[in-house]
């Protein structure tokens, strides 16, 4: 069963089961391949939750299915996409994206971001001098 800790949601298409995985590791993978840079990650996952481009969506789930699925290739991805279809599949993404990278909360609902710790040595805060 897929862990939903780590951004994993199990599916069937055609008798066979499937995880898709999308979190850390797929998310840096696809900006890799996209060459999208690090500061605009966050933007990418919300616009990954609403594509529809069918050589963005098998690239998403040829990224998602290799962790469980090592063996599946780019066109068996596609095939997947194929038989769910674009909505169902977009759904799919959508839920492992928000399970394995959550929107932060918005100010005044459910709390603020948590403080950085103050280093106790003082290690790289400025003095004034």
């Amino acid at each position: 069963m897929g862990n939903a800790l780590r951004g994993e949601v199990d599916f069937e298409a055609e008798g066979q089961r499937y995880t898709l995985r999308l979190g850390c590791n797929e998310l840096a993978q696809l900006m890799d391949m996209w060459g999208i840079a690090p500061e605009n990650g966050f933007d990418m996952v919300e616009r990954l939750k609403r594509l529809r481009s069918p050589h963005i969506l098998r690239d998403v789930v040829f990224q998602g299915l290799r962790k469980h699925q090592p063996t599946i290739t780019l066109d068996a991805a596609g095939d997947v996409i194929t038989v769910l279809g674009y909505d169902e599949m977009g759904d799919l993404i959508a839920r492992a994206l928000n399970r394995g990278m959550p929107p932060p909360p918005e100010p005044g609902e459910g709390g603020a971001a948590p403080e950085e710790p103050e280093d106790p040595k003082g290690a790289g805060t400025s003095t004034g001098s």
